[in-house]
């Protein structure tokens, strides 16, 4: 029952980060190889944002965010996140202030911080933490470089922008090495991602999931449901065949239990793989880590980097 409410609280968070992805402006370019406060910046969202002097106390509002800022190196300097910041290790001493959609104003406040990084879902929390006088930058990342980006971007906000080149340099390399690594594989395999596979609900276009499926030389049988994540029925998916099915959580013996899924491709070739579902989900450098995992499910057979 735990495991089940964890993925429908996933599901319902992914829908409500992903929604107004499409929606955000495009992401800023300004990577200046140095910071110099106070520093005008304008955020994914298109908010003009000032930072008054290098931060030294930082809220982060999701996960992905908390993962960039320790990969920055500004572990000392987070004294903020959400509940379900869960990587590094580190991260579990400090102060929570509720969910990434559901964040508590008072506990942000009370933190006294002079940054708070949150997600595109967050423009009203923004809008109120600035009338505060709190600066607040929202990141809307949509693709792995988008993340890269993201990544340099922070890392010039932050003080540190050497650093925060290094991060999306080695991203983009790995990224590079893992492709290279796929070149000249013609076979594409019809691959279904479930990020909750009682209530069967697909992962769909505009994912780092769909992205990665794509990079890993297969085919998102569910690049068709016109929205990032939809419920699919039992005939939807049979319609579909897929000859892999990917899961976020560890639940393959719902899907070898469905009688009408008997005679799926993935089923009878017993090709259903779990990932994790934070290192492909979450705009951060553990990105190509996420990516190698659906890679191994899509081609076990390439040597990766």
């Amino acid at each position: 029952m735990r495991i089940r409410l964890v993925a429908l609280i996933a599901v319902v968070s992914a829908l409500l980060v992903g929604c107004s992805l499409f929606t955000a402006a495009p992401a800023s370019e300004d990577t200046s190889p140095t910071s110099a406060y106070p520093m005008t910046v304008v955020d994914d969202m298109g908010r003009e944002v000032v930072v008054e002097s290098e931060p030294a106390r930082i809220v982060s509002l999701a996960p992905s965010n908390t993962e960039i800022l320790f990969a920055l190196g500004l572990g000392d300097k987070v004294v903020g996140v959400t509940n379900f910041c869960n990587y590094p290790p580190e991260v579990e001493g400090i102060d929570k202030i509720g969910d990434s959609f559901n964040v508590n104003i008072e506990a942000v406040v009370a933190l006294d911080p002079d940054l708070v990084l949150g997600i595109d879902s967050h423009t009203e929390v923004a809008d109120r933490l600035a009338e505060l006088g709190i600066a607040t930058y929202l990141l809307a990342p949509q693709s792995i470089e988008d993340t890269a980006k993201a990544i340099e971007r922070v890392g010039v906000i932050t003080g540190v922008p050497e650093r925060g080149r290094e991060v999306a340099e080695d991203m983009r390399q790995s990224l590079e090495a893992v492709a290279e690594r796929l070149e000249g594989i013609e076979d594409r395999p019809r691959v279904l991602v479930l990020v909750d596979p009682a209530e069967l609900w697909a992962v769909g276009p505009g994912t780092f999931l769909d992205e990665m499926i794509r990079i890993a030389g297969g085919e998102n049988v569910a690049a068709d449901i016109g929205q990032q994540y939809a419920q699919l029925s039992e005939e939807a998916v049979v319609a579909r065949d897929p000859e892999v099915i990917i899961l976020t959580w560890p639940a393959a013996d719902q899907i070898r239990a469905r009688e009408a899924f008997a005679g799926l491709s993935a089923v009878v070739n017993d090709r259903i793989y779990v990932v994790d579902g934070d290192t492909t989900s979450r705009p951060g450098p553990r990105l190509i880590e996420g990516l190698k995992e659906i890679v191994r499910a899509v081609h076990p057979d390439v040597e990766l980097p």
